[in-house]
């Protein structure tokens, strides 16, 4: 808890996210207390995310994607592309501009970025990878309510 206090306090802003950090790792810790007493721990469910607004920065622990790096140019081409996110399990996948997979119009149907959102969807709950949205605020609530699971963030939305 002391690192990442420490970390935290080196963050501006952002102090939703710095409560609901620092409740996932009070959790974590208090999971792992009652499993060295050989008490019973559900598993928890991923901490997925959405950060909507201005371009930030990621680290070279995050495996950072885009639409290029998941959507295909054919019917069949989508799937195996995103497949490839098992490279990110273990870790962070986040998906930059993720506003990028949802068509602007409705009406194209040579567009397979939906096909692309739903495959990051299916491995969402695998608790083998935590996932990042992020994305310009207005753009990013068109994905958001494209979707129930990812507009089902509630507080783990941060403009």
């Amino acid at each position: 808890m002391d690192e990442l206090e420490k970390e935290l306090s080196n963050l501006v802003g952002l102090h939703g996210l710095k409560l609901l950090l620092r409740k996932w790792a009070k959790g974590m810790l208090l999971d792992e207390r009652r499993r060295t007493l050989g008490l019973k721990v559900g598993t928890r469910r991923p901490p997925h995310m959405a950060f909507l607004g201005n371009p930030g920065t990621a680290t070279d622990k995050v495996t950072e994607v885009q639409r290029t790096d998941l959507v295909g140019e054919f019917v069949g081409h989508t799937g195996p592309k995103t497949r490839k996110l098992k490279e990110a399990e273990g870790g962070i996948l986040f998906v930059d501009e993720a506003y990028r997979l949802i068509p602007m119009q409705k009406s194209d149907d040579k567009d397979y970025g939906l096909e692309a959102l739903e495959e990051i969807m299916s491995v969402m709950d695998n608790g083998k990878l935590v996932v990042i949205f992020a994305g310009y605020s207005e753009p990013m609530k068109r994905v958001i309510s494209s979707n129930e699971e990812i507009g089902d963030f509630g507080d783990r939305k941060w403009e």
